[in-house]
């Protein structure tokens, strides 16, 4: 995250002037199938190296 600084360094701000925070967020999901739905892929490959 980027944490942006007060535009002056009084404390006695108001809330809403306190400064900005950006945010970069990456949501990343995997799905793994059970083996039975790769046995076609993996005989196609084995079959292949013949």
């Amino acid at each position: 995250y980027f944490l942006q600084p007060r535009d002056n360094g009084n404390k006695s701000v108001k809330a809403d002037e306190l400064g900005s925070l950006r945010l970069n967020i990456v949501y990343t999901e995997d799905h793994v199938f059970p083996t039975e739905h790769y046995n076609p892929l993996r005989d196609l490959l084995l079959h292949s190296a013949h």
